[in-house]
């Protein structure tokens, strides 16, 4: 009995050694000697990878979760990077990593569904990398296809932009390696 209670708390120990569950939170404020100094905005720069991010006033805390289990990047598995910057203007970039060649459907959709930009293609294993032009709405799903596997992400547009259609370019194949 007490062999099976020590082997169930390793097992556990083990679970959890393996996840990879982390949560990171930023707070700021603005100092001026002894007086509290209103910020308008701060940029957040990702140094490692791609994804940096600009927070606007009132907000002064961010919340950045990442949770997996058993989820390695070094086993190249396919990969959507969330797109830069996050809240954007007129363009975002967003980055992706396909283990092997393959078939793949990049789509993007409005808050209400509706597919407004999409592209399509035969495309060797490496990251890529596509630029997004937003167009009059504010909020869009990025969907990514390869094989079985969907991704999806959020981008936010900080305005619209009126004159311009959406457009999905692709910008070409950035390295052999997961960025």
């Amino acid at each position: 009995m007490k062999t099976k209670k020590y082997f169930l708390i390793f097992m556990i120990f083990i679970f959890f050694s393996f996840s990879n569950a982390q949560i990171i939170e930023l707070t700021y404020t603005g100092k001026s000697g002894s007086f509290h100094v209103p910020l308008d905005s701060i940029l957040i720069e990702n140094l490692t990878h791609a994804g940096d991010t600009m927070l606007y006033s009132p907000d002064t805390v961010i919340v950045l979760g990442t949770v997996g289990i058993f989820e390695d990047f070094e086993k190249n598995n396919f990969m959507v990077l969330q797109n830069y910057p996050n809240p954007f203007t007129d363009q975002t970039y967003f980055d992706f990593y396909l283990p092997d060649a393959g078939h793949l459907d990049v789509s993007v959709y409005n808050a209400i569904g509706k597919e407004i930009s999409s592209y399509e293609n035969e495309l060797s294993n490496g990251t890529h990398s596509f630029t997004f032009i937003s167009g009059n709405e504010q909020l869009y799903f990025l969907t990514v296809r390869y094989k079985s596997e969907v991704k999806t992400i959020k981008m936010t547009a900080i305005s619209s932009n009126q004159k311009q259609k959406c457009d999905l370019s692709y910008n070409g194949l950035i390295s052999d390696k997961p960025v």
